[in-house]
C-alpha cells in the first residue's frame, strides 16, 4: 500500500513514520522533510536504508479506513489505525476482566521489556483523545489491568493497530491469557520482533 499523491498532505498526525529499531518518530507537513529526516536518521546510526515503500506502507496502515481511502492505494495488509478511544474499549475490557477474576501481571522487567518493544513498533499507532488524555470510561479499564504498575515507556505508548488494545495495559497481560479466537490473524500481521506474537506462537 502507498500514497496516492505525496503532494496531498494528510490530517495530523501528517506524515509519520517510526523507524522499527530505534522507535524514533518523525512528523512533519511535507514528504519531502519527512523523508530527509529519515535518510538522516538511518545515515546516522548505522541502520539499513528505509525504502519510499517501507515509510508509506506504515502511513497508510495507521490512517483510518476514511482517511485510508482518500490518501493511499494499492494491497497490504488490513491494519486499523486512527483509533477513536470508544472502539479500544471492548478489546482492553477483555484484558481487564482476565485481572478482575484473580489473574496475575507479569513482573515489572518483563512489562519493561514488552513495553520498549511495543514503543518502537510502527503498529503502536495513535488514538483520539477528546478528554485531554484517556478518556475516564477507558482510563478505568486501563487501571484495573495496570493497578499502579508503570513502564518507563508509559508516554510512548498508544494502541496496538493489530488487535485494538492499549498497549499501556496489554504489555502488563501474562502471554497465557492473550489467546483468542483471532490468533492466526495477529500473528500474520504483528512484526516478527511482537513480543505478543511470540507468545501466541507457544499457546
Amino acid at each position: 500500500m502507498r500514497l496516492t499523491n505525496r503532494s496531498q498532505v494528510p490530517p495530523p498526525p501528517h506524515f509519520r513514520y517510526r523507524h522499527p529499531t530505534s522507535g524514533a518518530e518523525f512528523i512533519f507537513n511535507a514528504w519531502s522533510l519527512l523523508r530527509g529526516e529519515v535518510t538522516k536518521h538511518t545515515e546516522g546510526n548505522g541502520f539499513p536504508p528505509v525504502s519510499d515503500e517501507e515509510i508509506e506502507a506504515q502511513m497508510c496502515e495507521n490512517m483510518g479506513e476514511e482517511i485510508k481511502s482518500r490518501f493511499c492505494m494499492g494491497d497490504g495488509l488490513t491494519v486499523k489505525g486512527g483509533f477513536h478511544w470508544r472502539e479500544l474499549l471492548s478489546g482492553t475490557q477483555a484484558l481487564a476482566n482476565h485481572i478482575l477474576n484473580g489473574r496475575k501481571v507479569v513482573d515489572q522487567e518483563e512489562a519493561e521489556r514488552r513495553a520498549g518493544i511495543c514503543a518502537a513498533c510502527p503498529r503502536n499507532s495513535y488514538f483520539s483523545k477528546p478528554c485531554g488524555g484517556n478518556c475516564p470510561e477507558l482510563e478505568t479499564i486501563v487501571q484495573a489491568v495496570v493497578g499502579g504498575g508503570k513502564t518507563t515507556f508509559d508516554d510512548k505508548l498508544q494502541a496496538c493497530s493489530v488487535c485494538g488494545c492499549v498497549l499501556r495495559a496489554l504489555v502488563w497481560v501474562p502471554g497465557a491469557q492473550l489467546s483468542t479466537s483471532s490468533d492466526a490473524d495477529f500473528i500474520e500481521k504483528a512484526p516478527e520482533t511482537c513480543w505478543k506474537r511470540a507468545e501466541l506462537m507457544k499457546i
